[in-house]
């Protein structure tokens, strides 16, 4: 029996190997449309989160003194922006992780 070359060998291994990478590449592609996807939903949270402040500061009392930017502000800066940071991150590591599979 004659010895298999190296291309050879690697030519066997690839009718196994590509199919499983292709499969991980179509999942890291659906990565960009899921974290758009979460990411208009956090737009959307945010939005009732700033028709619920203005409701209740029109409640207080306080409807004709403009919208409330501080609380706006807070909601972005303490629940917002920090969910945001961590889809994102998240998608970072998703990507990372079928990377690695790959490898």
């Amino acid at each position: 029996m004659q010895p298999r070359s190296l291309e050879q060998i690697v030519n066997e291994l690839n009718t196994t190997f590509n199919p499983q990478v292709e499969s991980v590449r179509a999942r890291q592609a659906l990565i960009p449309q899921q974290l758009q996807a979460e990411e208009q939903g956090l737009g959307a949270k945010q939005e009732q989160a700033f028709g619920n402040i203005l409701s209740g500061a029109r409640r207080r009392g306080l409807g004709f003194s403009g919208i409330p930017l501080g609380e706006q502000a807070q909601y972005t800066a303490t629940e917002y922006l920090p969910a945001l940071a961590r889809l994102r991150q998240s998608g970072r590591e998703q990507t990372q992780s079928l990377e690695d599979a790959i490898l």
